[in-house]
């Protein structure tokens, strides 16, 4: 591990030591917890009605996870726009021999009702899904933006390749039940798949000749698409199913919260497009690709996109394929503290994405209440595709509304040209 990854670790556990030492010398203090303060990223649509009988939440999110993508490079790419060669300079100067990435644009309307006789809880809500994740050799991506005249008389990496990018709507139903000190609900979901792109290539090569003479290229390639052209919001493609778990148990020092999210699958149809091919090509004659991401397959000294189909990825065939959710779990203990006529939220917590090669994230989060109605927090966390983020919330609490913004990755978003991974999150309820 680099140097710079090592101060990163060693940065990030001293701010998580300081915060626990002072939670240790505060005095506790017998204050209502507010879950919906002890999470870094989108909040789980399972929490129940703090006041009222109903509640109406807005919600919505923007969340990229990553050890070497910042928000500008995923910005210019979406706008189509010039990628600087400091800014490709920069992604190259990220240590670690892959680059990873997890993505995700969401916003979610839902409806709960509290059965005040039973301790029950119902719940209804629509929910929009973008995701985007990626696991790619740091050669790969090097090839892409520069080109192959880097990897002139050299033999770029192209193995383990994987990327999945995936659109769909979520409809929920759940229920949630509280007996003394427990609290449980789940909820099941159907979703509606109208786009989604697979590629995977297992292993692979790309030798650049002296010169140019000629290019290698080895790969074992699978492409899978749901369909042709621009996707129709209104079409679905792609149908399954998913669900979601919360928990929470009072104890008699702060609370337990227990989360399992997108526990699913979605099924594409059989006029799905699928591509596979294994084998080895030589390509003769003077070639240098300047820059794949806006490569002319139409030039003459490259391929024709007819010839790229037909002797690159192989025969279109139609055929049903899945993709699996990249189900979320976590766990966070949350403590209500007193630090002299401050009150104050501390969480800590663990969480994980099943992700290739994704870590577990730790995290500590301080609620800090400045009035009774207005809090601000602080957070720090390492793992997942980064090694460490800094949060910050603000908040507004009533007994109608419950107001909350922020973001797990303040670097990214202050540095989006220098800092990989950034996040926001907003979220709305009117209670009634």
């Amino acid at each position: 591990m680099t140097f710079l990854f090592r101060k990163q670790i060693s940065h990030s556990l001293f701010l998580l030591c300081l915060l626990s030492v002072s939670a240790l010398k505060a005095q506790e203090e017998n204050e209502e917890i507010k879950p919906q303060l002890s999470y870094t990223n989108d909040l789980p649509n399972l929490l129940p009605v703090s006041d009222g009988l109903n509640q109406l939440t807005i919600q919505g999110g923007y969340r990229n996870n990553s050890n070497a993508v910042p928000l500008s490079f995923s910005l210019k790419l979406l706008a189509k726009g010039t990628i600087t060669k400091g800014l490709k300079n920069q992604i190259n100067s990220y240590p670690g021999k892959r680059r990873l990435f997890d993505q995700e644009i969401n916003a979610s309307l839902f409806y709960q009702r509290k059965i005040e006789s039973k301790d029950l809880y119902l719940f209804v809500g629509y929910q929009y899904r973008n995701l985007q994740c990626g696991n790619f050799s740091k050669d790969a991506l090097n090839l892409a933006l520069y080109g192959n005249q880097m990897f002139e008389d050299k033999t770029a990496d192209l193995s383990n390749i994987n990327f999945e990018y995936l659109l769909y709507n979520q409809y929920s139903i759940g229920l949630g039940k509280k007996k003394k000190n427990l609290y449980a609900g789940v909820m099941l979901s159907f979703l509606q798949g109208y786009s989604d792109i697979q590629v995977q290539n297992k292993q692979g090569s790309f030798y650049t000749a002296p010169y140019g003479e000629y290019l290698d290229l080895d790969y074992n390639l699978t492409l899978n698409q749901s369909h042709e052209g621009a996707p129709n919001f209104f079409k679905p493609l792609g149908l399954g199913f998913s669900g979601d778990v919360h928990v929470s148990y009072q104890l008699k020092k702060g609370i337990l919260l227990f989360d399992a999210k997108d526990l699913g699958f979605l099924r594409w149809s059989n006029e799905s497009i699928h591509y596979a091919k294994d084998t080895s090509f030589r390509f003769e004659g003077l070639i240098a690709i300047d820059n794949l991401l806006k490569l002319n397959l139409n030039s003459d000294n490259i391929l024709n996109l007819d010839s790229l189909q037909q002797n690159l990825i192989g025969a279109k065939s139609k055929k049903t394929y899945n993709t699996i959710l990249p189900a979320t779990f976590q766990i966070v203990y949350a403590l209500p503290l007193k630090i002299k006529s401050t009150s104050l939220q501390l969480n800590v917590g663990l969480n994980t994405r099943i992700l290739n090669q994704y870590y577990v994230m730790g995290f500590v989060k301080a609620n800090i209440f400045l009035t009774k109605n207005f809090v601000t927090s602080v957070a720090v966390s390492a793992g997942g595709y980064s090694l460490f983020n800094l949060g910050w919330d603000i908040g507004y609490f009533t007994k109608n509304i419950d107001f909350l913004l922020g973001t797990n990755n303040l670097l990214g978003l202050l540095a989006p040209n220098y800092y990989p991974s950034t996040s926001v999150n907003l979220r709305f309820a009117y209670k009634f």
